[in-house]
C-alpha cells in the first residue's frame, strides 16, 4: 500500500491513502527522514510492518535491504563453487589426462630407440631421430632377395624389430597403439611366413647336396657291393633329411612332397637289403654280377 505524508511532528507521521483515509506512523517505527509530499510504501509480512521510501533510500526494522545482499553474495559463492565442481570433474582430468598421455609417449620412444640400437648397434640414429626410427620399423619386410646384415638374414633382424615395437606399443599404450600393433602383426606375420619358406628351401637343399652320389662314385660302385651300398645308404638317409625338413618347416602343407619321398626311401632301403643279401649269398664277395638301375634322380649299381 502506498500513502503519501501529510505532515510530520517529531513522534508520528501522518500520511492518507489514496481513499483519503489518513493513517498516523510512528516516528519510532521508521528510520529515515521523510517531509511532507513523500510517498511511503507500506508492506506487511508476517504481522510485522515494513516501511519504504518510494525512492528507495530506505531503512527498515528487519533491515531487508542487506537481506538482499546477503543471496546476493552467497549466490555468487554458489556459482563459484559450481565452477570449481566443473572444472574438476572435467577440465582437470583432460589435463591430468593429457599430460599421462604425454609421458606415455616419452617411454615409448625411448623404449623404441633403445631397442633399435640393440639390434643395430651400428645405427647412427640419435633419439631425436625417433621419427626416421619409427619409419624404418613401419614397413613391410623384404621377402623378394635373400639379404643378410653382417652374418644374420634381414629376414630375422626385421621379425626382431616387429617384436621389439610390439613390446613396447603394449607396455606404454599411447593414443591408437591397437592400430599400431596390428599392423606391427601383419608385417611380422608376413616375414615369419617368408622366413619359414625360405628355412624350408634351404633344409632342403641342404638335405639334397649332402646325399649327392658324383660320376665319379657311381663308377666305383660299378663293380664293388660296399661301395653300392654306402651310396644307397646315403641317398637314403638324405630322402629322410628331407623329409624331416618338410615336418620341421613345412606345417602340414606339403604331404605329398612328405608322401613321395617315403616311397623313393621305402625303395631305396629295399635294394640296400637286397644288396646285402647278396653279399651274404655270395660269401661276402665284392665283385658280382650287377645291373644299373636309378631311383629317382640317381643310378646306381644292384649286383648279385
Amino acid at each position: 500500500m502506498r500513502v503519501e505524508v501529510i505532515k510530520t511532528d517529531g513522534d508520528t507521521v501522518k500520511t492518507i491513502t489514496k481513499d483519503d483515509k489518513v493513517i498516523t506512523i510512528s516516528a519510532d517505527k521508521i528510520d529515515f527522514k521523510c517531509k511532507v509530499g513523500d510517498i511511503i510504501l507500506i508492506e506487511e509480512e508476517k504481522g510485522e510492518k515494513n516501511y519504504y521510501l518510494v525512492n528507495g533510500k530506505i531503512k527498515t526494522e528487519n533491515k531487508k535491504p542487506f537481506k538482499t545482499k546477503a543471496y546476493i553474495i552467497i549466490g555468487a559463492v554458489v556459482l563459484a563453487v559450481i565452477g570449481l565442481i566443473i572444472a574438476a570433474i572435467i577440465i582437470v582430468p583432460k589435463i591430468i589426462e593429457a599430460k599421462h598421455m604425454a609421458e606415455l609417449d616419452n617411454k615409448l620412444n625411448s623404449c623404441l630407440y633403445d631397442g633399435y640400437k640393440k639390434i643395430y648397434s651400428n645405427s647412427g640414429f640419435q633419439l631425436g631421430e625417433i621419427d626416421s626410427i619409427k619409419r624404418s620399423i613401419f614397413k613391410p619386410p623384404i621377402t623378394t632377395l635373400d639379404i643378410t646384415i653382417g652374418n644374420r638374414p634381414q629376414v630375422e633382424l626385421r621379425i626382431e624389430e616387429y617384436d621389439m615395437a610390439l613390446s613396447c606399443y603394449n607396455r606404454y599404450q599411447v593414443k591408437d597403439y591397437q592400430e599400431k600393433v596390428d599392423e606391427l602383426e601383419s608385417y611380422k606375420k608376413e616375414a615369419e611366413t617368408y622366413k619359414q619358406e625360405s628355412d624350408l628351401s634351404t633344409c632342403v637343399r641342404n638335405a639334397q647336396n649332402n646325399s649327392t652320389i658324383s660320376d665319379e662314385e657311381l663308377q666305383r660302385a660299378e663293380n664293388d657291393m660296399t661301395t653300392t651300398i654306402a651310396l644307397l645308404t646315403r641317398l637314403s638317409n638324405g630322402y629322410q633329411e628331407e623329409i624331416n625338413c618338410y615336418e620341421k618347416y613345412g606345417s602340414g602343407q606339403y604331404e605329398s612332397n612328405i608322401s613321395e619321398l617315403r616311397i623313393k626311401k621305402s625303395e631305396t632301403d629295399s635294394y640296400i637289403e637286397s644288396a646285402k643279401n647278396s653279399t651274404i649269398n655270395n660269401g661276402g664277395s665284392n665283385y658280382l654280377y650287377c645291373t644299373t638301375n636309378s631311383v629317382g634322380n640317381y643310378t646306381y649299381t644292384n649286383c648279385y
